[in-house]
């Protein structure tokens, strides 16, 4: 129905500006196609690096909706951007999207909506990607997208039993459950191979897996790591070297993670260890 009346508004103004061009492309149905990588892969056939952006390799810009509604108000009404529609959903209340005024405080928004109870969670942004907040009277601002209201529910915690429905659900082709282990048992190098660095934090991987894994949180966490120490190993020594790591996107689910870095595994063979796996998922 959106695309149906995006069309119909694209006939009424496209005879007003000859010179511009319109074009609608339908993208398949999967979350979180509107990342800007999987913008480029859809729409150019172009693989974004870690280090790459739309605008430099396809010389295109990427705005949802939200930014173009903003953008038409400080121009056609000279209005600033002082609120946004904010969507109010989860299992334990009716969904809304709201309008609200930038600085208003989580509670006042959540007061106008159905009870919360305090066995629920808040999640600021959606119940994949979103952070969870303890502090109610945090505002609101311009990049408050949803407030998520989840319920408190123990998760399953086993070891990983390598049914590959994580590796199935990564939009980026990355193998979560062995980046996972490979990054809490200190290999970073083969984490690296195994394209760590991609993880765009959808949030997908730890969605479906049966285990309970943290696995968008620990791999998410791991371009910071690499930032941070900075440290890069040479084939003949060890030597100190910035930026020699790609560092994937800033994620809202990045955590702070350990800066020691275990360098004393020369005499140790990776290859001939067999990696225990860890269960559980962050709640």
């Amino acid at each position: 129905m959106e695309c149906e009346f995006l069309k119909n508004a694209i006939e009424t103004v496209k005879y007003e500006h000859p010179q511009f061009e319109y074009e609608i492309c339908h993208f398949k149905d999967r979350f979180p196609q509107g990342h800007f990588r999987l913008v480029a892969r859809a729409l150019y056939s172009i693989e974004l690096n870690e280090d790459e952006t739309i605008e430099n390799k396809c010389s295109a810009v990427l705005f949802n909706c939200s930014t173009c509604n903003s953008v038409w108000e400080a121009i056609n009404d000279g209005m600033p951007s002082v609120s946004r529609v904010v969507t109010i959903a989860g299992d334990t209340t009716s969904s809304h999207n709201v309008l609200v005024p930038f600085g208003t405080p989580i509670r006042e928004v959540l007061s106008k909506m159905s009870p919360v109870f305090s066995s629920c969670r808040i999640v600021w942004g959606n119940a994949l990607t979103g952070l969870s907040c303890t502090d109610l009277d945090t505002p609101m601002i311009k990049t408050t997208s949803a407030i998520t209201v989840i319920k408190m529910i123990e998760s399953p915690k086993t070891p990983c039993i390598h049914c590959g429905m994580c590796y199935d659900a990564c939009p980026m082709d990355i193998t979560p459950n062995i980046c996972y282990n490979m990054i809490k048992n200190g290999f970073d190098n083969k984490a690296i191979i195994e394209n760590a660095n991609k993880c765009i934090a959808c949030g997908a991987c730890s969605y479906v897996c049966p285990a309970g894994l943290n696995l968008t949180g620990t791999i998410a966490a791991f371009p910071s790591k690499n930032k941070r120490t900075a440290v890069a190993f040479s084939s003949d020594e060890k030597t100190y070297s910035k930026d020699t790591f790609g560092i994937g996107d800033a994620s809202l689910l990045e955590d702070f993670a350990e800066e020691n870095f275990d360098n004393n595994r020369d005499d140790i063979d990776e290859d001939s260890i067999e990696l225990p796996f860890e269960g559980g998922r962050f709640v």
